[in-house]
């Protein structure tokens, strides 16, 4: 509670969320400050109905105005904010279907949230087989364990997905959102086992 409480004062005037007080919103901020607030109000907490809908207005005004989302800098902000979004019951179904265009340039982080947000927003069936698959393809093996490795080409995309541990989370995370009954996920919670 007291965490959401001190949100509003990093929040900036356009509804962007900044990192340090006074600082300028960047949408990366926003995508973890709106996930922060989803988790609150599932935990019961109250959140400021203003604020939540400021920086939802942000981010997909943001996301709405990226463009070539295959090579952009921002690919995986792009993807988590299409998660957020439907998480928060607001899917913004174009976005969605633009980053599943452009999913063979994302890196495995970002879809496994893009394969969050399509199952969250019932897409079509063919688009989140289509997905499971590509994540599933991805995964290495070893005895009862699996491991989701991010590409190297990847590492400078989104800070948290540079390590094995994140992007098996990740991808763990998507699985028992979009198909709980996917032979990987007891082996990819192995992993988390491992490192709690």
């Amino acid at each position: 509670a007291a965490g959401v409480a001190k949100l509003p004062s990093f929040q900036t005037s356009h509804g962007h969320f900044s990192l340090w007080q006074g600082d300028t919103g960047e949408p990366k901020y926003t995508v973890y400050a709106l996930e922060g607030m989803l988790e609150a109000k599932r935990a019961g907490i109250a959140v400021d109905a203003e604020m939540q809908k400021s920086a939802l207005r942000a981010l997909t005004d943001w996301s709405a105005a990226q463009a070539n989302l295959a090579a952009h800098p921002d690919r995986t902000t792009v993807a988590l904010a299409a998660y957020v979004l439907a998480a928060m019951d607001q899917p913004d179904f174009v976005l969605n279907g633009r980053l599943f265009e452009a999913r063979q340039g994302l890196s495995l982080f970002a879809q496994c949230y893009l394969l969050r947000a399509l199952s969250l927003a019932n897409a079509p069936p063919a688009q989140v087989n289509a997905m499971v698959d590509l994540i599933a393809a991805r995964a290495t093996v070893q005895g009862d364990t699996a491991r989701l490795p991010e590409l190297p080409e990847y590492a400078e995309d989104w800070w948290p997905s540079a390590h094995d541990v994140r992007t098996t989370a990740a991808g763990l995370s998507a699985l028992l959102t979009a198909r709980p009954q996917h032979p990987l996920v007891p082996q990819l919670a192995e992993i988390g086992r491992a490192h709690v």
